[in-house]
């Protein structure tokens, strides 16, 4: 008998990947392309519509990990910061199962990639698990027992916009203090140009000309003090956020992935100092803290295994 087959997809608003996929974890075969979100709505649908008539006769089911918050019950995208208005309230899931005639499993982005480092990844068999995404803003994951905790609210797990302060920027959600404002790459750059206005001395950080994450990690590795003063206020950002974690939901393993997980090396110790001072002993005896380990895989993989869970083959 042969395995079942699901075709994954992962947009975000630059790239969509996609992957075949088996019940078993293995991609057969993946691609990656352009967005086109300039290009209008019909655009990036056609590019979707694309990927599923090509693999059509091989599927059950397409699980689709989208960069929004969204009601994935219903399938309707709700406001995605980095697509226009006309996605706005879309009922993305519908509109492609009518098109396709292929059902269509929609789920938030950061919360399949935190099913796919629970499958094939950093969290393989950990009962309780939850996973933060540290990339353009932060987001997370919730798992028990292989699945994921959505609560009566059907969100939860926006961990992101966990409040760790009294002050500081406003986050796209509106609020002020969410972990995502000290913890995200674009808080990383937004505190290294706050830093280098205020460096008493001229630096390697105060005389680069653009700033980005990857560039300001490169520079604290080098030894600049300012720039790694950066890490430390992002590590002591991610304690504050996985002490209230552990405070509430006392997970076995908390695996950090995307962009910012490579700057482990900057923050990680700032991130442990500050944990050990606010934890209960019993917390810090129990919790695994590392890194993912899939990379750009986790999101098609958390998507997989999202569509095999709904038709039941997981």
């Amino acid at each position: 008998m042969k395995p079942t087959k699901v075709l994954a997809i992962d947009c975000g608003g630059t790239f969509i990947k996609a992957g075949l996929i088996t019940e078993t974890g293995d991609i057969l075969a993946q691609t990656s392309v352009p967005t086109n979100v300039q290009q209008g709505r019909e655009t990036v649908l056609a590019i979707f519509q694309s990927l599923i008539e090509k693999y059509k006769a091989d599927i059950e089911a397409v699980g689709m990990a989208f960069a929004a918050p969204l009601d994935y019950e219903n399938g309707i995208i709700w406001e995605p910061v980095n697509f226009p208005k006309e996605w706005h309230n879309f009922a993305l899931a519908k509109t492609l199962t009518e098109r396709t005639k292929i059902p269509i499993y929609l789920q938030n982005d950061a919360k399949l990639a935190a099913l796919g480092e629970y499958w094939k990844g950093a969290g393989q068999g950990v009962d309780v698990l939850v996973v933060l995404t540290l990339g353009t803003g932060v987001g997370g994951g919730i798992i028990f027992n292989g699945n994921l905790w959505l609560g009566a609210s059907k969100i939860a797990g926006e961990l992101g916009h966990l409040i760790i302060a009294t002050d500081g920027p406003r986050c796209g959600c509106g609020k002020v203090g969410c972990l995502e404002t000290f913890a995200s790459c674009t808080a990383v750059v937004r505190m290294a140009e706050e830093a280098r206005q205020n460096a008493p001395q001229a630096t390697k950080l105060t005389q680069e000309k653009k700033l980005t994450a990857e560039r300001i990690y490169q520079i604290a590795k080098a030894g600049d003090a300012t720039a790694q003063s950066v890490f430390v206020h992002m590590g002591q950002a991610l304690a504050k956020g996985i002490a209230n974690i552990c405070h509430v939901i006392g997970p076995r393993k908390i695996v950090l992935t995307a962009g910012g997980a490579g700057a482990w090396d900057m923050f990680y110790p700032a991130l442990i100092e500050m944990f050990s001072r606010i934890s209960f002993k019993s917390e810090r005896d129990t919790l695994q803290l590392t890194r993912g380990i899939l990379g750009e895989h986790s999101g098609i993989l958390g998507a997989a295994y999202w569509a095999l869970q709904r038709i039941g083959k997981l």
